[in-house]
Protein backbone atom coordinates (compact mmCIF):
# COMPACT_ATOMS: atom_id res chain seq x y z
CA UNK A 1 0.00 0.00 0.00
CA UNK A 2 1.46 3.27 -0.77
CA UNK A 3 -0.17 6.33 0.63
CA UNK A 4 0.50 10.21 0.92
CA UNK A 5 -0.86 12.97 2.32
CA UNK A 6 -1.95 16.75 0.96
CA UNK A 7 -3.19 19.17 3.41
CA UNK A 8 -5.17 21.63 2.42
CA UNK A 9 -6.70 25.29 3.86
CA UNK A 10 -9.53 25.16 7.25
CA UNK A 11 -7.76 22.02 8.87
CA UNK A 12 -8.37 19.39 5.25
CA UNK A 13 -6.03 16.60 4.40
CA UNK A 14 -6.19 14.61 1.55
CA UNK A 15 -5.02 11.35 1.81
CA UNK A 16 -4.07 9.48 -1.66
CA UNK A 17 -4.22 5.52 -1.63
CA UNK A 18 -2.98 2.67 -4.48
CA UNK A 19 -3.52 -0.64 -4.55
CA UNK A 20 -2.31 -3.53 -6.81
CA UNK A 21 -3.90 -5.45 -9.50
CA UNK A 22 -3.81 -9.11 -7.10
CA UNK A 23 -4.91 -6.83 -3.97
CA UNK A 24 -8.30 -5.51 -6.47
CA UNK A 25 -9.02 -8.71 -7.73
CA UNK A 26 -9.20 -10.30 -4.37
CA UNK A 27 -11.41 -7.85 -3.32
CA UNK A 28 -13.55 -8.31 -6.78
CA UNK A 29 -13.68 -12.16 -5.24
CA UNK A 30 -14.75 -10.83 -1.71
CA UNK A 31 -17.43 -9.11 -3.11
CA UNK A 32 -18.56 -11.35 -5.42
CA UNK A 33 -18.80 -13.91 -2.16
CA UNK A 34 -20.75 -10.98 -0.16
CA UNK A 35 -22.96 -10.38 -2.94
CA UNK A 36 -23.60 -14.16 -4.54
CA UNK A 37 -27.00 -14.85 -3.28
CA UNK A 38 -28.04 -12.00 -5.21
CA UNK A 39 -27.66 -13.33 -8.75
CA UNK A 40 -29.88 -15.25 -11.08
CA UNK A 41 -29.08 -16.45 -13.85
CA UNK A 42 -31.43 -18.61 -16.38
CA UNK A 43 -29.65 -22.33 -15.56
CA UNK A 44 -27.80 -21.56 -12.21
CA UNK A 45 -29.94 -21.73 -8.56
CA UNK A 46 -29.69 -18.22 -6.86
CA UNK A 47 -26.59 -17.93 -5.16
CA UNK A 48 -24.81 -20.95 -7.06
CA UNK A 49 -23.64 -18.48 -10.28
CA UNK A 50 -19.81 -18.94 -10.95
CA UNK A 51 -17.47 -15.80 -10.53
CA UNK A 52 -16.67 -15.67 -13.98
CA UNK A 53 -20.48 -15.87 -15.43
CA UNK A 54 -21.91 -13.37 -12.99
CA UNK A 55 -19.00 -10.75 -14.65
CA UNK A 56 -20.30 -11.42 -18.44
CA UNK A 57 -24.24 -11.29 -17.42
CA UNK A 58 -23.88 -8.39 -15.22
CA UNK A 59 -20.90 -6.72 -15.50
CA UNK A 60 -17.83 -6.50 -13.65
CA UNK A 61 -19.17 -3.08 -12.10
CA UNK A 62 -22.08 -4.33 -10.03
CA UNK A 63 -18.87 -5.56 -7.40
CA UNK A 64 -17.06 -2.39 -7.76
CA UNK A 65 -18.84 -0.83 -5.42
CA UNK A 66 -18.58 -3.67 -2.22
CA UNK A 67 -14.54 -4.36 -3.74
CA UNK A 68 -14.01 -0.45 -2.82
CA UNK A 69 -15.49 -0.21 0.31
CA UNK A 70 -13.43 -3.49 1.12
CA UNK A 71 -10.54 -1.95 0.20
CA UNK A 72 -10.96 0.92 1.99
CA UNK A 73 -12.01 -0.34 5.03
CA UNK A 74 -8.52 -2.10 5.02
CA UNK A 75 -6.04 0.65 3.62
CA UNK A 76 -7.90 3.74 5.17
CA UNK A 77 -7.13 3.61 8.88
CA UNK A 78 -3.21 1.98 8.08
CA UNK A 79 -2.81 5.53 6.97
CA UNK A 80 -4.26 7.34 9.01
CA UNK A 81 -2.26 5.51 11.80
CA UNK A 82 0.56 5.65 9.60
CA UNK A 83 0.40 9.88 9.25
CA UNK A 84 -0.71 10.12 12.65
CA UNK A 85 -3.81 11.98 11.96
CA UNK A 86 -6.56 13.00 14.19
CA UNK A 87 -9.72 12.61 12.01
CA UNK A 88 -12.59 14.78 12.81
CA UNK A 89 -14.48 14.01 9.94
CA UNK A 90 -16.45 11.13 8.18
CA UNK A 91 -14.35 10.77 5.14
CA UNK A 92 -15.60 11.13 1.45
CA UNK A 93 -13.88 8.85 -0.98
CA UNK A 94 -13.02 9.71 -5.08
CA UNK A 95 -11.91 7.15 -7.42
CA UNK A 96 -8.74 8.68 -9.57
CA UNK A 97 -8.09 5.58 -11.59
CA UNK A 98 -8.69 2.08 -12.34
CA UNK A 99 -6.67 0.41 -14.85
CA UNK A 100 -4.31 -2.16 -15.05
CA UNK A 101 -2.22 -1.40 -12.76
CA UNK A 102 -4.78 -1.83 -9.85
CA UNK A 103 -7.08 1.11 -8.15
CA UNK A 104 -6.17 4.79 -7.44
CA UNK A 105 -8.16 6.52 -5.21
CA UNK A 106 -8.61 9.87 -2.48
CA UNK A 107 -9.90 9.95 0.52
CA UNK A 108 -10.70 13.64 1.92
CA UNK A 109 -10.98 14.44 5.89
CA UNK A 110 -10.69 16.79 8.41
CA UNK A 111 -8.05 16.89 10.90
CA UNK A 112 -7.54 18.74 14.33
CA UNK A 113 -6.01 21.98 13.41
CA UNK A 114 -2.48 22.50 14.38
CA UNK A 115 -1.94 25.87 16.12
CA UNK A 116 1.10 26.97 18.66
CA UNK A 117 0.30 28.52 22.07
CA UNK A 118 1.68 32.23 22.55
CA UNK A 119 2.89 33.08 25.72
CA UNK A 120 1.02 32.15 28.62
CA UNK A 121 2.80 31.58 31.61
CA UNK A 122 3.85 34.19 33.81
CA UNK A 123 0.58 36.06 33.00
CA UNK A 124 -0.69 37.64 35.81
CA UNK A 125 -4.28 38.71 35.68
CA UNK A 126 -5.85 41.23 38.61
CA UNK A 127 -8.57 39.58 40.71
CA UNK A 128 -10.40 41.40 42.99
CA UNK A 129 -12.61 40.27 45.85
CA UNK A 130 -16.13 41.09 46.02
Amino acid sequence: MASTIERKEHSQVVISLETGIEEWKAALKQAYNKNKGRFQVPGFRKGKVPFQLVCQYYGEGVLYDDAMNEIANKQYPEAVKEHDLKVVSRPEMDVTGLDENGLKYTISVYVKPEFELGKYEGVEVPYKDI
